[in-house]
């Protein structure tokens, strides 16, 4: 059952649509930037706790563990919370309140079912892999509660609570270090780290006021609204995440383990998309929703709005990077690494292109438009890696990066092509808080 805040606005969303004014949408962004740098400073910390107290076989098995629950975050995102997202964001905030009840049951039947999964993995493997999912298992479902907590705070329009939220992740995680500190092991690390996505999912129930509604009405709400897209939303992500696994294996069969290294060490300084996309993407789906259910054309020229803004942070750390913070390379991960920094261009200008798409995927989500996310994705997956392969084979790293560069922008390309029109798709059909013309009468 859902608690209601207030009659009339259950999860105080603004009167005004997100996207309803210039001013708005910068402060929706802005929180987005802060919300999201949070929540890497609470993985990069992990990764350096991790790396300090246990050393390099340590930090091994504490990041295999963390990509355990990448994988159920990268299904929760796909199959609930986008789709939650697209599909509801231009309904009124009644009908909001009784979504928020049914996706927040649906995330806690799946965290619920991937820490048992997890559990029964851990008793039938052995060594690394066995420690790396007992670790992760206990904190799978505060860690995907909050981040369902993050999306739906920022679908009603209240980006500074989201923030407040992973704020409440990062403040838990630093007082849990001292002790964690003391104990030294692998349990304690992640526990720290878990401890503060505990306590983000215990908050979010006071700042939102949302309990879980009944399983058998989430149930028909996700299966009948949600699935059909969420389908096909959750493949894409797989292909995607397919992709650049087999990447890396192509590249180390080419070129070798070494090379690949210090392509990896340039994309985790010089890839600033990791942190640009989803700070635009958190604001920018809920705001694109709305805007289509009144105007396609309104709703893509937000789209290239976002991707505008994407672009132009990209610029702007590229900037800093070029005028001398490319020495964070050698500060960071050793003097052997300078070999590498001629990567730091075609990575850039990769950065730029994948930049320029982050608004395109946002819209075609909102039109629901599944099978082309997915056969898109595939096609540009399948041509990407014969790119990086041939390149790799004819100039070595430097032209398996430029390849990935292209890639990028095909991939840029593709999604653009897709914005261009309107297909027709399914549109929202209940009105929004304050009233609106009849869905019947909106532009297609």
């Amino acid at each position: 059952m859902t608690r209601l805040t207030k009659p009339r606005d259950p999860l105080r969303l603004p009167r005004r649509l997100l996207g309803g004014g210039s001013a708005r949408q910068k402060k929706a962004v802005a929180w987005g930037f802060i919300d999201q740098a949070l929540s890497s400073a609470t993985n990069f910390g992990l990764s350096v706790l991790a790396g300090r107290l246990l050393g390099p076989q340590g930090l091994g098995t504490v990041f295999l563990a963390f990509s355990v629950y990448l994988i159920a975050l990268m299904l929760q995102r796909s199959l609930v919370t986008e789709t939650l997202l697209a599909v509801t964001s231009a309904l009124d905030p009644e009908e909001r309140a009784k979504t928020a009840g049914h996706g927040l049951t649906m995330s806690l039947l799946g965290a619920v079912l991937a820490t048992g999964l997890v559990m029964a993995l851990a008793v039938v493997t052995t060594g690394v892999i066995e420690t790396a999912l007992f670790l992760i298992a206990p904190w799978l479902v505060g860690a995907l509660v909050q981040d369902f907590w993050r999306s739906l705070l920022f679908r009603e329009g209240r980006a500074s609570v989201a923030a407040a939220n992973d704020a409440v992740w990062l403040v838990v995680m630093a007082l849990a270090v001292p002790i964690c500190w003391k104990i030294g092991t692998d349990a304690a690390v992640m526990a720290a780290w878990g401890l503060g996505g505990f306590g983000g999912a215990v908050v979010g129930f006071w700042q939102t006021r949302v309990l879980p509604s009944r399983v058998r009405d989430a149930w028909a709400w996700w299966s009948k609204k949600a699935w059909p897209f969420g389908r096909w939303n959750a493949a894409t992500s797989i292909v995607g995440a397919v992709g650049s696994n087999i990447e890396a294996f192509v590249l180390v069969g080419i070129i070798g383990a070494g090379a690949l290294g210090g392509f990896r060490a340039v994309q985790s300084l010089f890839a600033p998309l990791s942190l640009i996309a989803p700070a635009v993407g958190l604001p920018g789906l809920p705001a694109i929703a709305r805007a289509y259910a009144d105007d396609f054309h309104r709703a893509r020229s937000l789209a290239f709005g976002i991707s505008g803004i994407a672009v132009a942070a990209s610029i702007g750390f590229f900037a800093f990077l070029f005028l001398g913070g490319w020495r964070l390379l050698t500060a960071l991960f050793g003097a052997e690494f300078e070999q590498y920094l001629d990567l730091m261009f075609p990575v850039a200008i990769g950065q730029m292109f994948a930049a320029a798409a982050v608004g395109f995927p946002l819209l075609i989500k909102v039109q629901q438009r599944g099978r082309f996310l997915l056969f898109s994705r595939l096609f540009v997956t399948v041509l990407g890696l014969v790119l990086v392969a041939t390149g790799a084979a004819a100039f070595g790293l430097t032209g398996a990066v430029w390849a990935t560069a292209v890639w990028l922008l095909l991939r840029a390309i593709t999604l653009g092509l897709g914005v261009l029109r309107d297909p027709g798709s399914r549109r929202p059909s209940a009105p929004r808080s304050g009233g609106g013309s009849d869905p019947k009468s909106r532009r297609s």
